[in-house]
């Protein structure tokens, strides 16, 4: 892992340390001590690193009528921020500029092995080409005319707007505020804790299910714990669903989506709006983006976690009701589809599995107790009971035995004079009394 190494003057502890700048943009800063003879960390808030025109990624450039420039739409690595930024030829660096009337548009991408920018230098009349090195950092180079080739230049700091003590302040302010959020005043362990969040995904492939025929279904790895699984965009949630297809092998050694390039780009059931699904500027993790018809661009979506749990369906499939009370078609497929991926979500803790039929025992004859009101493959119309009792040898049993005695007679003798004006029907309904002493 390549990393930079730059000396600065720590104003807060009067000393010099060693900032040391790693490939994902973070910084470490470290201090010498005389006695142990070995670097130590420092905390110091006020020691940021320079900003530099290699910690720049490129994403497309516009023309802004506006401010009359070539606006470059990069990430900032040391911000963690997406910025707009004009080159300045004279000096060879980049300036932060501002323009409300120009945005990102993140269905456009800059490939690696094209050229951003060619600008030309007005003191040396030489050319500036502006390139993405194998990072897909900015790389500057300019013609030199004894070598009769491009030779790289020097990276130069950037004549920045965003302070890091503002990035950093509003970082502290919701930091606080997601504490008192997740503040457990019960003691209870939040289980958001464990909640895998879209970013954490790292996109490898895509696969087709029968289970699942008309989704995309993505194979993505967990950055965190390096475990890979099958997920599904739910285009009315607007989340992923983790699901465990019976049909789908993972395979770990596949190639994984480049991050410039779009996951996957559907439509959203809910707004019918246009929704982009591609890796994080620059780095991985999988970021939404949803398109603004007002302004003509895609923005960005709230991250959000993975839905795991099989009972969250329940719960999403009842909202979607509440928010559509016509049932139509559109809401038929969006609860359809619900329906049918609820058996495969990842977790089923908490799903009623099917109960199977009680077999009573202890009776002269074998019975079934069966639901009524779900109809049955072997039972017939003459077979079925109101009772939900079920015979298998022709005889039927009451379940409301009575305890009178005479009304068990009375029942008996009625159905024994019914018997004798009917020699077709070959049943009789007797006592459970009289039914255990013919049997004896």
């Amino acid at each position: 892992m390549d990393v930079d190494f730059q000396t600065i003057h720590c104003k807060e502890f009067d000393q010099k340390c060693l900032l040391v700048k790693l490939s994902d943009g973070s910084s470490k800063t470290f201090s010498f001590n005389v006695k142990t003879m070995a670097f130590e960390p420092m905390c110091c808030s006020d020691c940021a690193p320079t900003q530099m025109d290699s910690d720049l990624t490129p994403r497309h450039t516009e023309w802004c009528p506006h401010t009359r420039n070539t606006v470059v739409f990069a990430y900032n690595h040391v911000l963690k921020m997406e910025l707009k930024y004009r080159f300045d030829c004279e000096s060879g660096s980049f300036h932060e500029i501002e323009c409300k009337e120009c945005h990102l548009n993140p269905a456009k991408r800059t490939d690696p092995k094209q050229i951003v920018l060619v600008a030309t230098s007005p003191k040396s009349k030489r050319a500036i080409v502006l390139t993405m090195s194998k990072k897909e950092r900015v790389q500057k180079m300019q013609y030199d005319e004894k070598e009769k080739k491009y030779v790289d230049m020097e990276p130069t700091p950037i004549k920045s707007l965003t302070l890091r003590s503002v990035v950093v302040q509003e970082k502290e302010t919701e930091d606080v505020t997601q504490f008192l959020e997740d503040l457990d005043l019960n003691g209870k362990k939040d289980e958001e804790e464990a909640q895998v969040m879209e970013s954490d995904l790292i996109a490898m492939y895509k696969e087709k299910s029968r289970v699942l025929p008309n989704e995309i279904i993505l194979v993505a790895k967990n950055r965190h714990t390096g475990e890979f699984g099958t997920y599904v965009f739910d285009r009315y949630i607007h989340q992923f669903l983790h699901v465990n297809l019976p049909d789908i092998k993972i395979d770990s050694e596949r190639r994984q989506i480049p991050l410039q390039q779009c996951i996957v780009l559907t439509m959203s059931s809910k707004t019918q709006e246009g929704i982009n699904l591609q890796h994080k500027p620059g780095q991985e993790g999988v970021q939404k983006y949803m398109y603004n018809r007002q302004l003509g661009i895609f923005e960005a979506m709230k991250e959000t976690f993975v839905i795991q749990k099989a009972t969250d369906i329940d719960k999403w499939i009842k909202k979607v009701f509440e928010e559509c009370p016509c049932y139509t078609r559109k809401v038929h497929g969006i609860v359809d589809f619900l329906r049918n991926v609820k058996p495969y979500m990842i977790d089923q803790t908490g799903v009623q599995q099917k109960k199977p039929e009680v077999q009573l025992t202890g009776l002269p004859y074998s019975f079934n107790l069966t639901n009524p009101y779900e109809p049955s493959e072997t039972a017939t119309k003459e077979e079925a009971i109101p009772s939900g009792i079920t015979s298998t040898s022709g005889v039927s049993v009451e379940t409301d035995f009575s305890e009178d005695t005479d009304n068990s007679e009375d029942s008996s003798a009625s159905s024994s004079s019914d018997t004798e004006t009917d020699d077709s029907d070959s049943f009789e309904i007797i006592s459970s009394e009289e039914l255990t002493q013919s049997k004896e």
